[in-house]
C-alpha cells in the first residue's frame, strides 16, 4: 500500500494542476466574452451607420466631404470587426460574417468579401439561413465577379429548398424575384421574365394567405418596374 507521505504530495500536485487549468480556462472565457461584447457593439455601430447613410443618402451623394466621413467611419469599424472576429472566429455568427462581407464589398475589397461570404455559408445554422447566405453570395458573384457564377449560386440556393411547405415555396419565389431583378438591371430581359414566371409558379403553391399576399405584392412591384404584367 502506498505510503501517506507519498500520496499527499501527489494529491497536492493534482489539485495545483487542476487549479491552474480552471484559472486559465476562466481567464480565456472572460477574454472571449469581452471581445464578443466589443464585436457585437462594433457590428451594431456598422448597422446604425448604414441606416443613417440610407436616411441621408441624397444629401450625402451631393456632398463629397460628408461621403468621405461616412466611408472613413465605416472602414474604421470594419477593421475593428475584422480584428475582433479573428480572435473569436468560432463565436461569430453567419449573419455577422455576411454583414462583414457586404461592407467589405462596398469598399471594393473583393477577395476579403468573397472569403467572408463563404464563411457566412459555412456558419449557417439551418437550411433557411443557408439559402439566404448562398443567394447573398450569388448576388455578390453576379455583380462583382462573373454573372454565370452568380446564376449557379442562385440555382444552388433554389435547389437546397425541400419544396415541401409554404416556407420553402416562399423562399424559392423570393429568390427567383431577387435573381430576376439582377438580370433586369444587367440587361437580360428574357431571363428576367423567365425567373419571374417561375416565381409566380411557386407563389401559386403557397397556402398561407398572409405569406402569399406579401410575396405577390413584391412580385407585382418588380414586374411593374420591369414593365411586365402583374398577377392578381
Amino acid at each position: 500500500m502506498m505510503d501517506i507521505k507519498v500520496i499527499v504530495p501527489i494529491i497536492a500536485v493534482i489539485v495545483s494542476v487542476l487549479s491552474i487549468f480552471i484559472s486559465v480556462n476562466q481567464k480565456r472565457y472572460e477574454t472571449e466574452r469581452t471581445i464578443r461584447e466589443k464585436l457585437t457593439d462594433t457590428f451594431n455601430k456598422i448597422t446604425e451607420l448604414d441606416i443613417e447613410f440610407i436616411k441621408l443618402e441624397d444629401n450625402i451623394n451631393k456632398n463629397i466631404n460628408l461621403t468621405r466621413v461616412f466611408n472613413q467611419k465605416r472602414r474604421f469599424l470594419v477593421k475593428q470587426a475584422l480584428y475582433f472576429s479573428s480572435k473569436i472566429e468560432t463565436l461569430v455568427s453567419d449573419a455577422e460574417f455576411a454583414l462583414l462581407a457586404g461592407t467589405l464589398e462596398r469598399f471594393g475589397d473583393i477577395e476579403e468579401a468573397d472569403y467572408y461570404w463563404k464563411k457566412s455559408i459555412e456558419r449557417s445554422s439551418n437550411r433557411s439561413t443557408k439559402i439566404y447566405n448562398i443567394r447573398g453570395y450569388a448576388r455578390f458573384l453576379f455583380t462583382t465577379i462573373d454573372s454565370s457564377k452568380g446564376r449557379k449560386k442562385y440555382q444552388e440556393a433554389i435547389d437546397l429548398a425541400s419544396k415541401e411547405n409554404d416556407r420553402d415555396f416562399y423562399d424559392i419565389a423570393e429568390t427567383y424575384i431577387l435573381w430576376a431583378t439582377l438580370e433586369w438591371e444587367h440587361g437580360f430581359p428574357d431571363r428576367t421574365e423567365e425567373y419571374l414566371d417561375l416565381s409566380e409558379g411557386m407563389i401559386n403553391k403557397i397556402e398561407n394567405r398572409y405569406k402569399k399576399t406579401r410575396i405577390t405584392d413584391y412580385l407585382n412591384n418588380v414586374k411593374k418596374q420591369c414593365n411586365l404584367q402583374g398577377i392578381s
